[in-house]
């Protein structure tokens, strides 16, 4: 993937740094948006990257560097001094979108660093609260650590030594059978420990999705909307974990809080119909 030699300065945190926008190798349709895109905010026009951008979106198509250059555009209209509130958390959005459908990227990556550090020092500056990826709490916390696929693989490597283990158990010579005996060992680790967070990192794409905060702080509510005064606001730019709609509220998960959050505050993440080659 080529990047346009664009470069976003983000203050004094994107000091020395350039974000370019993205010139996709894509779909024709898209990848004609991904170049409008670009041509807008190399000219300085980064509302109308961001009215092109989310025209596209509104289709229901998505696609990574489209989705980088939506992030940019969000930025750059904040940078030149005519931001919007939530423009951060959409920015940071559209990033974690990037990473969904590309999961490697690391402009993205660090384009979604430098969003959330943007975040934080104005919260610092406003006495808020700073702290924008506290894990989610509990079992949740470690599963994030690895996907479904990674689980499994470790479940299945602790398979295999449980079997190694057993056969070499059976030899007679002393430290072939101490070999299998540390062998069991892991593998039962292995099976008790990693087929479980599998099963449950299964359980969590299936029944959840990621979500970013749009709003500049979101209040949890409870089933009936009204504030929970007793747990702290959500921040901007913040990942959530969604899991059930309920006309207009999210209930959601957050640094081992759960509650309803307005709908309008938060912008769903999902692969949605990918026009990636």
């Amino acid at each position: 993937m080529a990047r346009n030699p664009w470069c976003c300065r983000a203050g004094v945190l994107l000091a020395g740094l350039c974000l370019g926008p993205a010139s996709a190798r894509a779909q024709p349709a898209v990848d004609e948006v991904v170049q409008q895109t670009a041509t807008a905010l190399q000219k300085g026009a980064p509302q109308q990257a961001i009215e092109q951008a989310e025209a596209y979106a509104d289709t229901g198509e998505v696609h990574p560097d489209l989705s980088y250059n939506r992030g940019l555009a969000y930025l750059a209209r904040v940078h030149r001094g005519n931001g919007q509130p939530g423009d951060l958390g959409r920015a940071a959005a559209a990033f974690e979108e990037t990473l969904l459908l590309r999961e490697n990227d690391s402009e993205a990556q660090q384009a979604l660093t430098i969003t959330r550090k943007e975040v934080a020092h104005g919260r610092a500056r406003g006495g808020m609260a700073v702290d924008l990826e506290r894990s989610s709490g509990g079992l949740a916390t470690l599963v994030e650590l690895g996907s479904e696929n990674v689980w499994m693989l470790l479940g299945a490597v602790g398979s295999v030594l449980l079997t190694l283990g057993l056969l070499l158990r059976r030899v007679r010579q002393r430290i072939v059978h101490v070999a299998g005996d540390v062998a069991c060992v892991l593998g039962l680790v292995g099976i008790t420990l990693f087929l479980p967070l599998a099963a449950y990192a299964r359980y969590l794409h299936k029944h959840s999705h990621i979500g970013v905060m749009i709003a500049p702080e979101a209040r949890w509510l409870d089933e009936h909307g009204n504030i929970k005064p007793q747990l702290p606001a959500v921040p901007e730019a913040s990942r959530v974990h969604l899991v059930t709609r309920r006309g207009g509220l999210w209930f959601a998960r957050w640094a081992g809080y759960e509650g309803y959050v307005a709908v309008g505050s938060v912008k769903e993440i999902r692969a949605g119909s990918s026009a990636q080659n």
